[in-house]
């Protein structure tokens, strides 16, 4: 996978933060579908969007919580700028950065929503990186191919050399 130029290098400790042994116990029974978000006429070409935000599961948190207390996405939106619960500076951030989590977490059902919204700071992360994955397909593409297979080696290293398998 040609992703050299995207992704950087990860340090031990960041991958094992993200290990298998912490996103396993919240992914039982969880279907990933490579295709989820891809509609009929969505290119082949990746989507850089996600540069917009990193996982920021603390306000994937309040993004969620305001789901559940309103159950609509639009009021969502409204209420989170309108109250600026992101904390950005710029209107144009706060949009940029709102629209962005919003869509991945519209890829989680309600009670994953739950999870990410009420559980504890790891249970938080493993639900933003299951949002992710769920909606940026560079990113699950980039956790099948080159992720499991570092995983399945117990070697905690992220390599330049890696991108290019």
């Amino acid at each position: 996978m040609r992703s050299a130029m995207i992704m950087h290098e990860m340090s031990s400790k960041q991958f094992q933060r993200q290990s298998v042994a912490k996103i396993a116990p919240f992914a039982v029974g969880i279907q990933i579908r490579p295709d989820h978000t891809m509609r009929k006429n969505d290119s082949p070409i990746y989507s850089l969007a996600f540069t917009a935000a990193s996982l920021r599961p603390d306000l994937a948190r309040v993004i969620a919580g305001s789901y559940l207390k309103f159950g609509d996405w639009k009021t969502v939106k409204e209420d989170v700028l309108s109250s600026n619960a992101l904390q950005c500076r710029s209107q144009r951030s706060a949009v940029r950065l709102e629209r962005e989590l919003r869509q991945r977490l519209m890829c989680l059902t309600d009670q994953e929503l739950t999870v990410l919204s009420t559980a504890t700071s790891d249970a938080r992360t493993a639900m933003a990186w299951l949002a992710a994955i769920k909606h940026i397909r560079f990113v699950f593409d980039f956790a099948s191919e080159v992720l499991r297979a570092k995983l399945a080696a117990h070697d905690p290293i992220l390599r330049r050399s890696d991108y290019d398998t």
